[in-house]
């Protein structure tokens, strides 16, 4: 009964790990292998079917930053974002944003622009992330997050599509977990 065999508890934990490397600061040269794990966790199984989760509830009334928190994809994703913050901290070096954004943090970039694909196997979990982290997006870098937004928080799909409208659940957590 205490064995690991969907290896969710792993992964979790791993998460876990990588955000407080990030958080209390490990030294920059551990930058590299950092990154190795997260683009595992970020590949890792073990999300749950969103079509049978949210298959007959109204997403309107969802709580997707609690479901990023606890779900696979969602921690993951929150890793990618403390990384992002860890390093973006050593690259503005005190100041008000980030010089170069993004293009000073390929990798993360990368991820980011992955998982706003339709059919990133994320879903909810990851576009909550965005959401929630809205404001360490912006901080990075303004002007992918206005080229982006667009993307992050499409709503149309809602109207035509619900069981597929990633976008409801950026703007769901950003209404939720921020004060707009």
């Amino acid at each position: 009964g205490l064995v690991d065999n969907t290896w969710l508890w792993t992964w979790h934990e791993i998460a876990e790990l990588i955000q407080d490397m990030c958080k209390t600061g490990i030294p920059i040269e551990h930058k590299q292998q950092i990154w190795q794990v997260i683009e595992k966790l970020i590949d890792a199984p073990g999300n749950i079917n969103e079509e049978d989760k949210f298959k007959n509830t109204d997403l309107r009334s969802e709580d997707f930053l609690t479901y990023a928190m606890n779900s696979t994809q969602g921690r993951a994703m929150q890793s990618v974002m403390d990384y992002a913050h860890w390093l973006g901290k050593s690259i503005a070096d005190g100041k008000d944003s980030v010089p170069k954004g993004f293009a000073k943090m390929r990798e993360v970039k990368t991820v980011l622009e992955r998982k706003l694909a339709p059919d990133d196997p994320g879903g909810f979990a990851s576009r909550a992330v965005y959401g929630w982290r809205y404001g360490l997006l912006y901080w990075i870098d303004r002007d992918w997050l206005a080229q982006h937004a667009p993307q992050i928080f499409d709503l149309r799909e809602f109207e035509t599509n619900p069981r597929h409208a990633k976008g409801w659940a950026a703007w769901n957590t950003f209404l939720t977990a921020n004060r707009p």
